[in-house]
């Protein structure tokens, strides 16, 4: 299993006047960013403000910024290529999104549970246990654009001790069971053994 550092800033998020969301994924096809701008279009018409932090390598790719130019929604998304250490960003944000078609292990989900973040994740395994076992947020149904924007306005709508209390259900399953302790562990037994 992969281990997750625990954040250490307990309260210091300084969140922005505008419901802003994070989404950290490379722009590979299982990413399904489509299904994510199409989410923010939908938003966007109903007259909802939102932002999106986009963090990954788009490998020279020119289709994301086109399509984010061609639903006409470039003021609600900001590009911010790869970024090694992801926390900053997570200390200012409403919540993650991840929008993929299949994952192995999400870490961007992971991370931002150790961020006390809330969680809108495709419904796919492993999200969906993470998800379910944990109460950290909303599942979607795969590439539907329509269900994704309806999980987004229910995270809007919660108040902002209901988001914490998403967050903090989230900060507790990976603290109990991907904390670098707890895996250190596994791996050291694991190495036993073997030997």
């Amino acid at each position: 299993p992969n281990a997750v550092s625990l954040t250490k800033n307990e309260n210091q998020k300084s969140k922005p006047l505008i419901f802003t969301l994070i989404s950290i994924a490379h722009f590979r096809s299982a990413k399904d960013y489509i299904t994510l701008f199409k989410a923010i279009k939908i938003l966007k018409e109903k007259g909802i403000q939102i932002k999106l932090l986009v963090l990954g390598k788009t490998f020279g790719q020119i289709w994301p910024g086109q399509t984010v130019k061609n639903l006409e929604i470039e003021n609600e998304i900001e590009f911010k290529g790869y970024v090694a250490n992801p926390q900053s960003y997570m200390a200012t944000v409403d919540g993650l999104v991840l929008s993929s078609l299949w994952e192995g292990t999400p870490n961007a989900v992971l991370e931002a549970m150790a961020n006390k973040l809330p969680v809108i994740a495709s419904n796919i395994p492993p999200c969906k246990d993470l998800i379910e076992n944990s109460g950290c947020g909303f599942l979607f149904n795969v590439k539907n654009p329509l269900d994704l924007s309806l999980k987004i306005e229910i995270l809007m709508a919660l108040s902002e001790s209901e988001k914490q209390r998403l967050g903090q259900k989230g900060y507790q399953y990976v603290k109990e069971h991907y904390g670098e302790n707890k895996v250190y562990k596994q791996w050291e037994s694991l190495i036993y053994k073997i030997l």
